[in-house]
């Protein structure tokens, strides 16, 4: 899977687990795509700032799947439904 696409739905899974500094970030950064100066210059700080902000979201981010394992066991249950959907179940 791709990693943005990855990002994007374990931000949907846990990223209410964020800050609400983090979750602005992460949302400018990924959803609205402003530059890190872009949002450098909106924050007052530094774009190595914006990415450091960015980067420590999206670790948490995987931390969190790692350790609660939501997206992989969403992932595994789509898989048997669609398995089941061939075999002509209707789910």
């Amino acid at each position: 899977m791709d990693n943005l696409v990855k990002l994007a739905l374990l931000y949907d899974l846990y990223g209410a687990l964020l800050t609400d500094k983090q979750q602005e970030t992460f949302e400018a950064y990924h959803h609205e795509n402003l530059s890190l100066r872009e949002l450098g210059r909106a924050y007052g700080i530094s774009p190595q700032g914006v990415r450091d902000s960015v980067k420590r979201s999206e670790a948490l981010l995987m931390d969190y799947e790692e350790k609660v394992g939501f997206l992989a066991y969403q992932q595994a249950m789509d898989k048997k439904l669609d398995n089941l959907r061939e075999r002509g179940y209707n789910v």
